[in-house]
């Protein structure tokens, strides 16, 4: 089965957005209480700020301990999926799924 096959689009419910003091929020999941992070473009920086530097201070190092076979890994709650698009390149024969509570801070 293709992904195309096994994906349904996303309702327009999930997809709206409310602005408060100044960020933007989705506004199903803070009235679910189920995500209370900003989903704009200063969230996205300060996420690809904090994998940067904890990149530096695991000197580089993914996943610990490394991994002997190397065949799926998932992400959960990945934020901007930049430490799964690392694994993915880093583990190139490994299958690597980035699943978040927004699709939207995904730059890939």
């Amino acid at each position: 089965m293709s992904l195309s096959e096994s994906t349904i689009p996303l309702d327009d419910e999930y997809r709206d957005t409310l602005e408060y003091c100044g960020r933007t929020f989705h506004k199903y999941s803070l009235e679910t209480g189920t995500y209370f992070a900003p989903v704009d473009e200063e969230e996205i920086e300060r996420l690809e700020l904090m994998h940067n530097v904890l990149s530096k201070v695991f000197d580089n190092r993914l996943i610990f301990p490394p991994m002997v076979t190397q065949r799926k890994i998932l992400d959960c709650g990945c934020g901007a999926a930049n430490w799964a698009v690392d694994v993915a390149e880093q583990y190139p024969d490994c299958e690597v799924c980035g699943d978040g509570a927004d699709m939207t801070l995904f730059r890939v």
